[in-house]
């Protein structure tokens, strides 16, 4: 099975080196062998108190699996299982199915090397299974119904608590503490289960049960919400000349993934029965064909076979038939699996994929017959079993160790691999199921090489407030051993720089503690001027002939120094003459930004001068002829600005200011003389207009019509003497 840790990249160098020796070594006696690997030193991990357990998985340094709790039975009779992790820096077991709500069977089926655990527990009456999730930090949490089928029952666990299984309806799902379930689809067989998950959430798995293996097996991508359906490219006919009979489907089976998404297990060809003629046969035969391949695939390149040991040493299969499964890949892409063998039954293999060669395994004794290779980790240690002598085994650069612990000798099985840790299950003569453990010490050399931290240029950026700026950046850090590691930065991206340079350090980590730092700075700036808030050009009316004085207002903000007192010329409430004079504006900031701006302000002289006249009476003609009197021309204009031209005119003859007129009434035609240069005027009706007007053009006019007073009669004139009285005009202006 893939183990979720990195791959050393020195690996396939290592392995290949070792691989030239592997023929001779297969050849010593197993004494002289074992002396070469790592002595075992099994750990019995203990029970819930039932006396047995039995391990499911194992990563870092943490085991899971299921243990009868005490002497507690069910409603049925049957005993209480519980499921467990077992963790090596404490030496103790905790018992996960006691915390599980209304559970009364229960088993862990994965963990990764955070201890997160997943697993299954069963209803008190066995109605519905659900999967469920255990960290330290969170406690047990229920992920949901999952598929009770032909296949089992699984719940996987990838190194980012990416969960993976097989739900109630028979839909292939993903499960995060977050996200929840994000369904990808049913492959329409049933009896589906999950083998592996990626460190990319990429899933794989079988579905269709049938008698040789699955119809179809799938793959979901992490990066996708949909399902692969993969079905086996194996023969789908008797080989010519020979006519058969269909025995078996053509199937296929996935057993797991690495990190890279290559994705191996077997495929079967056309199972038949085919019958022939051949004198050394004894006449008329039927001979029978189901070969079987194992495979990597990817979903770039598909299909690859990746070869066998040989023909099976049954020989009396005509033509002659084998088989092959591809169990388990580590990150550096290192296969190990089983396949049948001229030397006996089957033998167990690593291939490897620079060379592209199969190479058997050599077994803990001489002639044993029959060897299987189950897991590998991504420093090259194998672990598998053997048939005939029921052993453990545990190959280290292609030197087998017998791994059965003493204390469990009866058929342990195959033991599980993750990371630097051993763990599986054996009994002792009284049936008694025992989970063992033991720590691997790594085969790899030294890592003392610290991650590459890479890390932006120095940047700038613009301030945005008085604080300065926020700034956002990436950086990475990359392990020869790890892969890609966490890296941390002060200040972290995103966080909010000062004017100025800040130095932001970034370090990284490798699982070996080697630690690298590396720098850049973060330059704050502010060049960005003030923003100027001034008034639309305006007019005002002059209020003399300097001008007029405006007021107006001006103001400026800055994103750092924020209010700033704007400079402006000429300044508001300055006498401004009349015309159009243009304000300058500027505001400086802090930093010396500075930012201009305009306006106009325009002073028009647009009212017309206040025009006065008048008909002052100042004497009659004599006698009691009231229709002549004499009157005297009055008249006057002012302006604010100043009055430029100012005329008179009385019944449209032109007259100055305090000229003496003589009129008189008649009905005849209207006449004017003059009399010794004074002006007289005979006509029905008299008025005097009176035109001002300023240097912009503003014209005003003001009329003024005589009073005539009767001679002799009026008290007015009485009492003013008959020769001395004066009457004044009626005026107005107009």
């Amino acid at each position: 099975m893939s183990t979720p840790s990195i791959t050393s990249n020195t690996f396939g160098i290592r392995f290949r080196a070792r691989a030239l020796a592997f023929a001779a070594a297969c050849l010593v006696a197993f004494g002289a062998r074992a002396a070469n690997a790592q002595t075992p030193t099994q750990t019995d991990i203990g029970n819930l108190g039932g006396g047995s357990a039995s391990v499911s998985a194992t990563s870092g340094d943490f085991v899971v699996g299921s243990s009868i709790l005490g002497n507690a039975v069910d409603a049925y009779g049957s005993p209480v299982v519980h499921a467990f992790v077992w963790s090596a820096s404490t030496h103790t077991m905790m018992d996960i199915g006691a915390i599980l709500p209304n559970a009364v069977r229960s088993s862990a089926t994965s963990v990764n090397s955070h201890g997160e655990v997943v697993g299954l527990y069963y209803s008190p009456d066995y109605s519905s299974l659900n999967g469920f999730y255990w960290s330290q930090a969170t406690g047990p949490v229920t992920i949901g119904p999952v598929s009770r089928n032909n296949g089992g029952a699984n719940v996987l666990i990838n190194e980012d608590g990416v969960v993976a299984s097989i739900d109630g309806d028979q839909q292939v799902f993903r499960w995060t503490r977050t996200g929840g379930i994000q369904n990808l689809g049913a492959t329409g067989d049933g009896d589906a289960y999950v083998t592996g998950i990626n460190i990319h959430g990429d899933i794989v798995g079988n579905s269709g049960s049938d008698s040789g293996g699955y119809l179809h097996s799938f793959f979901a991508p992490g990066s996708a919400s949909s399902l692969t359906l993969l079905s086996s490219p194996g023969l789908t006919a008797p080989p010519a000349p020979w006519g058969g009979i269909n025995t078996g489907a053509v199937d296929i089976q996935v057993n797991g993934i690495n990190d890279s998404g290559v994705v191996v297990g077997s495929y079967f060809d056309f199972g038949y029965i085919y019958s022939g003629y051949d004198i050394s046969q004894g006449g008329f035969f039927n001979a029978g064909v189901h070969n079987s391949h194992a495979f990597k695939w990817t979903s770039t390149g598909g299909f690859t076979d990746i070869g066998n040991l040989g023909v099976s040493y049954l020989t009396s299969n005509s033509p002659a038939t084998f088989w092959a499964s591809a169990n388990a890949i580590n990150n550096s892409g290192m296969i190990v699996g089983v396949a049948s063998s001229p030397a006996g039954p089957y033998g167990a293999f690593v291939y490897d994929p620079t060379t592209g060669h199969m190479t058997q395994l050599a077994s803990t004794n001489v002639g044993d017959a029959g060897a299987s290779a189950t897991g590998i980790n991504d420093d090259g240690v194998i672990v598998g079993y053997t048939n005939q002598t029921s052993t453990s085994v545990m190959w280290q650069n292609g030197v087998p160790t017998n791994v059965t612990p003493s204390f469990a000798p009866v058929f342990p099985g195959a033991p599980f691999i993750g990371g630097s840790r051993i763990a599986g299950t054996g009994f002792d003569q009284n049936w008694n199921a025992h989970a063992w453990t033991m720590a691997l010490a790594s085969t790899a050399p030294a890592d003392t090489t610290p991650p590459v931290v890479t890390v932006p240029g120095n940047l700038t950026a613009e301030a945005t407030g008085p604080g300065g700026a926020a700034v956002t950046y990436s950086a990475s850090a990359t392990d020869a051993v790890d892969g890609s590691v966490a890296v941390g930065c002060l200040p972290a991206s995103g966080s909010t720089f000062a004017l100025g340079t800040t130095t932001v350090t970034c370090t990284a980590s490798d699982t070996h503690n080697n630690t690298a730092t590396s720098s850049f700075t973060v330059t704050v700036v502010d060049t960005t001027a003030p923003t100027l808030s001034l008034p639309a050009s305006f007019t005002v009316e002059a209020a003399g002939p300097s001008g007029a004085a405006a007021t107006y207002s001006a103001t400026a903000s800055d994103l750092v120094s924020g209010a700033v007192t704007p400079s402006c010329s000429p300044s508001s409430s300055s006498t401004f003459p009349i015309g159009t004079t243009t304000v300058n504006c500027s505001a400086t900031d802090g930093a010396g930004n500075t930012s201009h701006g305009s306006f106009n302000v325009t002073v028009a002289d647009r009212t017309p001068p206040v025009a006065t006249a008048s008909l002052v009476r100042v004497g009659h003609g004599g006698g009691d002829d009231e229709s002549m009197q004499f009157f005297q021309v009055v008249f006057a204009a002012t302006d604010a600005v100043g009055v430029t031209t100012l005329t008179a005119d009385l019944n449209g003859i032109r007259v100055t200011n305090g000229q003496i007129v003589q009129l008189q009434t008649t009905d005849h035609a209207p006449s004017a003389k003059r009399d010794d240069g004074r002006l007289q005027i005979r006509a029905a009706s008299f008025v005097l207009t009176v035109t001002a007007a300023d240097a912009a053009g503003n014209v005003r006019s003001a009329t003024a019509t005589p009073v005539f007073v009767k001679n002799g009669k009026d008290k007015e004139d009485k009492d003013k003497g008959d020769d001395n009285g004066k009457g004044k005009g009626k005026g107005g202006d107009r």
